[in-house]
This record gives structure tokens, sequence and C-alpha cells, in this order.
């Protein structure tokens, strides 16, 4: 893509809110994030986000409760040091424009012109209008072969280890303290 470094597929196939929780989706996702950062050119150039909803179901949404949807938005868009150069969201089921209508008033104007909808119906043109073919995995009709995509979650308990260390500044001297720094677990 034409400045983008990256383009990072968010497939969300398989995952069931009654055996994971958001703070653990959210949390695992910022691991995976936090790895792609180390790489200086995806710090400069950014990312352009496919989030694919292809089988979130109606029970999902009680997880994106809008203290989890502000917090995420927060996140996203303020805290996390990389430019969001587009969200191109997939497959999205309506009653995951509910949870879009809680995020949209807290997002700017520059990131509510960046986030646009697309679905299979159209043989997912208006996808390739915005994004090469060249690039998009086959799932989308691409040329990526679906096993060449990287996992960046492969090794998640090192990734885990290696994104906790950066929260520590040093010993902390009781227990009560150490245990008040650990990441949401």
């Amino acid at each position: 893509m034409k400045d983008n470094s990256l383009l990072l597929i968010g497939e969300r196939r398989g995952l069931d809110y009654r055996q994971i929780t958001f703070a653990e989706r959210f949390y695992t996702e910022i691991i995976a994030l936090n790895t792609l950062l180390e790489n200086p050119l995806n710090q400069i150039c950014g990312f352009t986000f496919i989030l694919d909803f292809d089988e979130f179901k109606t029970f999902d949404l009680t997880a994106f409760t809008p203290g989890w949807v502000r917090l995420f938005v927060d996140t996203v868009w303020n805290a996390f040091p990389c430019r969001t150069k587009a969200i191109y969201i997939v497959n999205a089921p309506a009653p995951f424009m509910i949870v879009y209508k809680l995020v949209y008033p807290f997002v700017s104007k520059k990131i509510q012109d960046r986030v646009s909808f697309h679905s299979s119906k159209d043989n997912w043109r208006s996808l390739h209008d915005l994004i090469p073919v060249d690039i998009l995995p086959e799932l989308y009709n691409g040329n990526v072969k679906n096993d060449a995509l990287i996992n960046c979650l492969e090794n998640k308990e090192e990734l885990d280890k290696k994104f906790r260390d950066l929260f520590v500044f040093g010993y902390s001297k009781t227990k009560q303290r150490r245990q008040s720094m650990k990441v949401l677990y």
C-alpha cells in the first residue's frame, strides 16, 4: 500500500466472548500490536486495519460495554504510538452497528473519515478499490495465500513476558506493590 508499511488483518473468526473476555482479547491485541511497533518502519508509516466480523454473534455485543469501548477507542486513537491510516470493517452484521454508533461520537472527524465498511456482496470490489489485490489474502479475493500470512501471536507467552517487562521500573520492595504492577491479571 502506498505510504503504509503493513496491512494488519484483524480476524475474529471463532472468537467466543463466552470463553474469553473483552479485556483478555484487548490485551492480546495490544501485545500483538506492541510487537509490530518494534519495527521503526511501522512507527513511521502507520497501519491499515481490516477488521473482519464475519462470525460476530449477537451475544458478542454484551462484551462491548460502553466502558470497554471507550477504553479501546481512547487507547487506539490517543495512546497507541502509531498512526492509523485506515480502518476497513468487513462483514459487519447489523448488531455491530450499535457498537459503532456508541464509538462514533468519541472519535475525531479525521478518524471518522478513515473508517469504511465493506462486504463480500460486491465480490470485495469496494475493498479492492482501496487496497491492491496483490497484498490482500485469498479470503478477500486477493493474491496472497492464506497460509503465507504472519501470525503475530505464535509465541504469545514470550510476547506477554516481553510486554510486561516494559512496565518494570526497578525493584518493587513489597509483594503488594509488585502485584499492583501486573497488567489485567
